[in-house]
């Protein structure tokens, strides 16, 4: 805990000219699957509200899809203090190459992104934001397209991340974001508003 409240502390400096402070909660922190904080809602919970109180800016929590928990630990991170919620990070995943019979991997097994993971991360939105429907969710797993990012704001995310897509293409984001903007209004919405969480209304 006590590095996430140092760099929060440290960030300090930077005032107002930073948006927000997002607390990457779903990486494997300690060795084993079981250092995944995320997977544990009391601890990250606890970390939430120290950070939140050493930062003068938002704080979200990024959490991860590898646990049958993530309601409960989006619960107790929002109780925590945190303005948003990320969700999700890359999926545990494994590749073995038959050349060797080894893993892939030095580690053994990594994390798997890119469009193999958007359903789990839409189901992860959806379920969060039909739990806490006022919550800030921000969609992040394979998005690739504007319509990918539609699909995830209408499980109820107010924003989207790309990763994977802008390794392919260093202006992913810019063509997606204006790839979402003509499909929002191919499909009849007028206001991203109108969009976000559209599937629970319906």
């Amino acid at each position: 805990m006590h590095e996430y409240v140092l760099a929060a502390n440290q960030l300090r400096a930077a005032g107002q000219s930073i948006s927000a402070i997002e607390v990457n909660l779903s990486c494997p922190n300690l060795e084993g699957r079981s250092g995944i904080i995320a997977h544990d809602p009391s601890l990250a919970g606890r970390i939430i509200s120290a950070v939140c109180s050493e930062s003068i800016v938002p704080v979200w929590a990024k959490l991860s899809a590898n646990t049958d928990r993530v309601v409960e630990v989006s619960t107790a991170v929002r109780d925590a203090g945190a303005s948003a919620i990320t969700l999700i990070n890359t999926m545990l995943g494994m590749q073995i190459s038959t050349s060797s019979g080894r893993p892939s991997l030095g580690n053994g097994g990594g994390g798997l992104s890119g469009p193999a993971i958007r359903p789990i991360a839409i189901r992860a939105v959806h379920d969060v934001k039909a739990a806490m429907p006022d919550v800030d969710i921000i969609g992040v797993g394979g998005i690739a397209s504007g319509n990918d990012a539609i699909e995830m704001m209408m499980a109820g995310a107010r924003a989207v991340q790309v990763g994977t897509a802008s390794f392919a293409s260093p202006s992913a984001v810019w063509d997606i974001a204006r790839d979402a903007a003509v499909r929002m209004k191919e499909l009849g919405f007028s206001s991203w508003a109108d969009v976000v969480g559209c599937v629970h209304r319906s």
